[in-house]
Protein backbone atom coordinates (compact mmCIF):
# COMPACT_ATOMS: atom_id res chain seq x y z
CA UNK A 1 0.00 0.00 0.00
CA UNK A 2 3.12 2.29 0.99
CA UNK A 3 6.26 2.46 -1.12
CA UNK A 4 9.31 4.22 -0.24
CA UNK A 5 9.72 8.42 -1.38
CA UNK A 6 11.63 11.03 -2.42
CA UNK A 7 13.66 13.00 -0.03
CA UNK A 8 11.68 16.57 -1.57
CA UNK A 9 8.39 17.69 0.00
CA UNK A 10 8.25 14.83 2.36
CA UNK A 11 5.46 16.46 4.68
CA UNK A 12 3.19 16.88 1.04
CA UNK A 13 3.79 13.79 -0.25
CA UNK A 14 3.01 12.05 2.93
CA UNK A 15 -0.11 13.50 3.67
CA UNK A 16 -1.12 13.21 -0.60
CA UNK A 17 -0.82 9.25 -0.15
CA UNK A 18 -2.58 8.73 3.31
CA UNK A 19 -5.12 10.85 1.57
CA UNK A 20 -4.89 9.25 -1.25
CA UNK A 21 -5.38 5.85 0.41
CA UNK A 22 -8.85 6.88 2.91
CA UNK A 23 -9.91 8.04 -0.36
CA UNK A 24 -9.65 4.78 -2.06
CA UNK A 25 -10.23 2.66 1.10
CA UNK A 26 -7.12 1.31 1.57
CA UNK A 27 -7.14 2.84 5.13
CA UNK A 28 -10.72 2.01 6.53
CA UNK A 29 -12.92 4.31 8.75
CA UNK A 30 -11.27 4.08 12.65
CA UNK A 31 -8.13 2.28 11.10
CA UNK A 32 -5.53 3.41 13.69
CA UNK A 33 -2.35 5.05 11.86
CA UNK A 34 1.28 4.46 13.02
CA UNK A 35 3.61 6.83 13.02
CA UNK A 36 6.53 3.91 12.87
CA UNK A 37 4.83 1.66 10.65
CA UNK A 38 4.11 4.40 8.30
CA UNK A 39 8.22 5.68 8.15
CA UNK A 40 9.18 2.67 7.28
CA UNK A 41 7.11 1.82 4.81
CA UNK A 42 7.21 5.36 3.08
CA UNK A 43 11.49 5.15 4.00
CA UNK A 44 11.11 8.75 5.62
CA UNK A 45 11.66 9.41 9.52
CA UNK A 46 8.59 9.98 11.98
CA UNK A 47 8.95 13.78 11.35
CA UNK A 48 7.26 14.03 7.88
CA UNK A 49 4.31 12.24 8.98
CA UNK A 50 3.57 14.04 12.42
CA UNK A 51 3.40 16.80 9.76
CA UNK A 52 1.41 14.90 7.63
CA UNK A 53 -1.38 14.27 10.65
CA UNK A 54 -1.20 17.84 11.51
CA UNK A 55 -2.82 18.61 8.08
CA UNK A 56 -4.72 15.62 7.69
CA UNK A 57 -6.15 16.61 10.88
CA UNK A 58 -7.09 20.07 9.61
CA UNK A 59 -8.64 18.71 6.94
CA UNK A 60 -10.89 16.58 8.36
CA UNK A 61 -9.80 13.29 7.37
CA UNK A 62 -7.99 11.90 10.44
CA UNK A 63 -8.99 12.95 14.20
CA UNK A 64 -6.74 12.89 17.58
CA UNK A 65 -7.84 10.81 20.09
CA UNK A 66 -7.56 11.58 23.88
CA UNK A 67 -4.34 9.20 24.11
CA UNK A 68 -2.64 10.75 21.60
CA UNK A 69 -3.65 8.60 18.93
CA UNK A 70 -4.48 8.91 15.16
CA UNK A 71 -7.44 7.41 13.18
CA UNK A 72 -9.05 7.58 10.11
CA UNK A 73 -12.64 9.81 10.77
CA UNK A 74 -15.51 7.91 10.81
CA UNK A 75 -18.32 10.13 9.70
CA UNK A 76 -21.82 9.88 11.44
CA UNK A 77 -25.12 11.10 10.20
CA UNK A 78 -24.57 14.64 11.76
CA UNK A 79 -21.40 14.90 10.32
CA UNK A 80 -22.44 14.22 6.34
CA UNK A 81 -25.28 16.88 6.96
CA UNK A 82 -23.23 19.54 8.49
CA UNK A 83 -21.09 19.19 5.64
CA UNK A 84 -23.78 19.58 3.46
CA UNK A 85 -25.61 21.86 4.56
CA UNK A 86 -22.49 24.09 4.80
CA UNK A 87 -21.63 23.48 1.48
CA UNK A 88 -24.88 24.09 0.20
CA UNK A 89 -25.00 27.37 1.59
CA UNK A 90 -21.60 28.17 0.04
CA UNK A 91 -22.31 27.30 -3.38
CA UNK A 92 -25.61 28.91 -3.56
CA UNK A 93 -23.83 31.99 -2.53
CA UNK A 94 -21.49 31.61 -5.11
CA UNK A 95 -24.15 31.27 -7.74
CA UNK A 96 -25.88 34.59 -6.37
CA UNK A 97 -22.49 36.67 -6.88
CA UNK A 98 -22.65 34.66 -10.14
CA UNK A 99 -25.81 35.83 -11.38
CA UNK A 100 -26.67 39.28 -9.82
CA UNK A 101 -24.29 41.07 -11.90
CA UNK A 102 -23.91 42.04 -15.37
CA UNK A 103 -20.44 41.11 -15.92
CA UNK A 104 -19.69 38.11 -18.06
CA UNK A 105 -18.58 34.86 -15.92
CA UNK A 106 -15.38 33.04 -17.85
CA UNK A 107 -16.68 29.69 -17.66
CA UNK A 108 -14.22 27.96 -19.48
CA UNK A 109 -12.39 26.77 -16.26
CA UNK A 110 -15.65 25.27 -15.27
CA UNK A 111 -16.46 23.50 -19.08
CA UNK A 112 -12.46 22.02 -19.02
CA UNK A 113 -13.45 20.73 -15.77
CA UNK A 114 -16.41 18.76 -17.29
CA UNK A 115 -14.50 17.44 -19.85
CA UNK A 116 -11.49 16.16 -18.33
CA UNK A 117 -14.33 14.41 -15.79
CA UNK A 118 -16.24 12.69 -19.25
CA UNK A 119 -12.85 11.78 -20.09
CA UNK A 120 -12.16 9.87 -16.59
CA UNK A 121 -15.41 8.15 -16.92
CA UNK A 122 -14.22 6.54 -20.38
CA UNK A 123 -10.85 6.16 -20.47
CA UNK A 124 -10.27 3.89 -16.91
CA UNK A 125 -9.45 6.63 -14.83
CA UNK A 126 -9.79 5.68 -11.19
CA UNK A 127 -12.93 7.07 -9.12
CA UNK A 128 -10.38 9.06 -7.00
CA UNK A 129 -9.35 11.28 -10.41
CA UNK A 130 -13.34 11.60 -10.91
CA UNK A 131 -14.15 13.04 -7.36
CA UNK A 132 -11.30 15.38 -8.44
CA UNK A 133 -12.30 16.69 -11.60
CA UNK A 134 -15.85 16.88 -10.27
CA UNK A 135 -14.84 18.72 -7.30
CA UNK A 136 -12.56 21.24 -10.00
CA UNK A 137 -15.77 22.33 -11.10
CA UNK A 138 -17.38 23.51 -8.43
CA UNK A 139 -13.98 25.22 -7.19
CA UNK A 140 -14.21 26.83 -10.24
CA UNK A 141 -17.44 28.04 -10.01
CA UNK A 142 -16.56 29.31 -6.41
CA UNK A 143 -13.71 30.76 -8.01
CA UNK A 144 -15.60 32.70 -10.86
CA UNK A 145 -17.73 34.19 -8.63
CA UNK A 146 -14.48 36.55 -7.48
CA UNK A 147 -15.31 36.10 -3.81
CA UNK A 148 -12.34 35.42 -1.71
CA UNK A 149 -13.41 34.57 1.16
CA UNK A 150 -16.07 32.20 0.03
CA UNK A 151 -13.54 30.33 -2.15
CA UNK A 152 -11.25 30.08 1.34
CA UNK A 153 -13.66 28.44 2.99
CA UNK A 154 -15.10 26.10 0.59
CA UNK A 155 -11.45 24.86 0.11
CA UNK A 156 -11.29 24.14 3.60
CA UNK A 157 -13.95 21.64 3.32
CA UNK A 158 -12.53 20.23 0.08
CA UNK A 159 -10.77 17.01 1.30
CA UNK A 160 -14.05 16.17 3.05
CA UNK A 161 -16.20 16.62 0.62
CA UNK A 162 -14.39 14.49 -1.51
CA UNK A 163 -14.27 12.15 0.68
CA UNK A 164 -18.16 12.05 1.01
CA UNK A 165 -18.44 11.94 -3.02
CA UNK A 166 -16.62 9.05 -3.08
CA UNK A 167 -17.77 7.24 -0.69
CA UNK A 168 -21.63 7.92 -2.70
CA UNK A 169 -19.60 6.64 -6.10
CA UNK A 170 -17.73 3.94 -4.91
CA UNK A 171 -20.01 1.32 -6.17
CA UNK A 172 -21.66 3.83 -8.68
CA UNK A 173 -19.24 5.56 -11.08
CA UNK A 174 -21.37 5.79 -13.73
CA UNK A 175 -23.80 8.55 -11.59
CA UNK A 176 -20.85 10.92 -13.03
CA UNK A 177 -22.56 11.38 -16.24
CA UNK A 178 -25.66 12.53 -14.68
CA UNK A 179 -23.43 14.88 -12.70
CA UNK A 180 -21.38 16.15 -16.03
CA UNK A 181 -24.93 16.92 -17.11
CA UNK A 182 -25.84 19.32 -14.39
CA UNK A 183 -22.80 20.87 -14.53
CA UNK A 184 -23.35 21.62 -18.19
CA UNK A 185 -26.91 23.21 -17.08
CA UNK A 186 -25.48 25.13 -14.10
CA UNK A 187 -23.03 27.16 -16.99
CA UNK A 188 -25.89 28.04 -18.96
CA UNK A 189 -28.13 29.06 -16.17
CA UNK A 190 -24.90 31.32 -15.37
CA UNK A 191 -24.53 32.67 -18.70
CA UNK A 192 -28.17 33.51 -18.75
CA UNK A 193 -28.21 34.87 -14.69
CA UNK A 194 -31.29 32.95 -13.82
CA UNK A 195 -30.31 32.44 -10.25
CA UNK A 196 -34.02 30.83 -9.54
CA UNK A 197 -33.48 27.90 -11.70
CA UNK A 198 -29.55 27.70 -10.60
CA UNK A 199 -30.55 27.33 -7.04
CA UNK A 200 -33.14 24.36 -7.57
CA UNK A 201 -30.76 22.74 -9.47
CA UNK A 202 -27.68 23.27 -6.81
CA UNK A 203 -30.37 22.09 -4.27
CA UNK A 204 -30.97 19.04 -6.41
CA UNK A 205 -27.79 18.58 -7.48
CA UNK A 206 -26.09 18.36 -3.71
CA UNK A 207 -29.31 16.42 -1.91
CA UNK A 208 -28.83 13.43 -4.08
CA UNK A 209 -25.60 12.83 -2.66
CA UNK A 210 -26.87 14.27 0.88
CA UNK A 211 -29.66 11.11 0.28
CA UNK A 212 -27.59 8.75 -1.02
CA UNK A 213 -24.86 8.83 1.62
CA UNK A 214 -27.70 8.85 4.47
CA UNK A 215 -29.38 5.33 2.96
CA UNK A 216 -25.68 3.76 3.38
CA UNK A 217 -25.98 4.68 6.90
CA UNK A 218 -29.62 2.89 6.94
CA UNK A 219 -27.86 0.38 5.34
CA UNK A 220 -24.73 -0.43 7.35
CA UNK A 221 -27.05 -0.08 10.67
CA UNK A 222 -29.33 -2.64 8.91
CA UNK A 223 -26.93 -5.12 8.09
Amino acid sequence: MFTPIDKKSLSTEVSNRIRSSIFNGSLKPGQKLLEQELSERMNTSRGPIREAFILLEHEGLVIREANRSVVVVDLTETDVEEIHSIRLSLELLALHYLCANNVVVNTRPMAEAIAKLRSSIVDGSTLEDAVQHDLDFHEEMIRASGHSRLLKLWMSLRPQIGYLIFIKNIHSFFDFERGCDQHVEFIRLIDRKDYLNAEHLMRTHLTSVLDALLESFVQKMNA
